[in-house]
């Protein structure tokens, strides 16, 4: 909350949707990312082959490198040209990791694994999809300010 009233007062009343949105899906992503740590601490490494570790680490990676691209925005939103620049979403396909975690048969697992495999690829999966919702936040805010 600390952060949506920090932002609401940087960018002036008219970007306040915009930055509240911001802080609400940053919140998010950090929610989904420490969902991903969770799990991975509790899973048993048996179930998860080299591959999949891999294939996780890359996409984590990938994620990242597009949350500090977006962030960079605030940075510098006086440039339009830098908005069209940055990455909005990772450029690999979540689905990459369903096809790995398909190899480990869910019946293989028991009910505890299932639960953090369900929950970790649901991570993954909107991953993405809020990255590009905080483009949009991130994207609004800029165009607003270098329009001042």
């Amino acid at each position: 909350m600390s952060l949506q009233v920090d932002l609401f007062w940087s960018f002036g009343a008219a970007d306040s949707a915009a930055a509240i949105e911001a802080a609400s899906t940053l919140a998010r992503i950090a929610y989904r990312f420490e969902l991903i740590a969770r799990n991975r601490l509790a899973e048993s490494s048996l179930f998860q082959s080299s591959k999949i570790l891999e294939r996780q680490a890359t996409f984590e990676q990938a994620c990242c490198t597009a949350l500090e691209a977006q962030l960079t925005k605030l940075g510098h939103c006086d440039s339009e040209e830098h908005l069209a620049q940055s990455p909005a979403a990772p450029t690999m396909d979540p689905a990459v990791l369903y096809q790995d975690w398909d190899s480990v048969q869910n019946t293989q697992l028991p009910p505890e694994a299932q639960i953090l495999r369900a929950t970790q690829l649901e991570s993954y999966r909107r991953l993405p999809v809020l990255l590009l919702s905080l483009d949009a936040a991130l994207s609004r805010i800029a165009v607003s300010t270098a329009n001042r």
